[in-house]
């Protein structure tokens, strides 16, 4: 109740500040796990993609976020959790794992922080082994703007990539085969960036 009526203001507000644009949001499967990984440029994109799809989204957020009075709460309100930047964070990992298995949403930015809009930086393995881990399709996300008021705002939303991997071929995966499909993420928002 609390997301909807967020997204409902947040979609009135992206609307009345920016000339607000989204393409490709049937991509997004209408039920069943799903990975959302998108650049980032800014603190509005989560907001700018959580408005533009239809179903609930919960982001992976850095936990100084969350020690913000009131701000933290609202925050898990919304279903975002907390992660530790610089190293691995198990719980936000068994945290994502568990959103996933429960057939949720998942938004995730794959390159950990937020880069200048101008260029895609290398991402981190995370959400590559999360979407092995899981087999949950990853939807590829590109956010475009200066975010000035009545500047064009433009999200759009990839086609399904899927990295499901079987059996003794899932267990062996190493840093290689993560480094591949985060370079393979990240290259699917680069072209939608680019208006491929």
């Amino acid at each position: 109740m609390i997301y909807r009526l967020t997204r409902a203001f947040a979609r009135i507000l992206l609307l009345l500040l920016f000339r607000w644009k989204v393409t490709g949001a049937q991509n997004i499967p209408p039920r069943g796990p799903v990975i959302i990984c998108s650049n980032h440029i800014s603190w509005w994109d989560p907001v700018a993609i959580g408005c533009s799809v239809s179903r609930n989204v919960r982001f992976m957020a850095k936990e100084e976020l969350f020690r913000i009075p009131l701000f933290g709460r609202f925050l898990r309100c919304l279903g975002s959790f907390p992660v530790k930047r610089g190293a691995p964070d198990r719980k936000a990992f068994k945290n994502s794992l568990e959103i996933l298995r429960n057939g949720e949403v998942l938004g995730l930015f794959p390159e950990g922080t937020r880069g200048n809009g101008l260029k895609i930086r290398k991402a981190e393995p995370g959400a590559a082994i999360i979407a092995v881990r899981t087999g949950a399709p990853v939807v590829p996300v590109a956010v475009a703007s200066s975010y000035r008021f009545g500047a064009t705002l433009t999200v759009k939303i990839g086609k399904p990539m899927v990295f499901d991997m079987e059996g003794q071929e899932k267990r062996r995966a190493g840093s290689e085969v993560y480094q591949r499909i985060s370079s393979e993420i990240m290259e699917a928002i680069g072209r939608l960036l680019n208006g491929d």
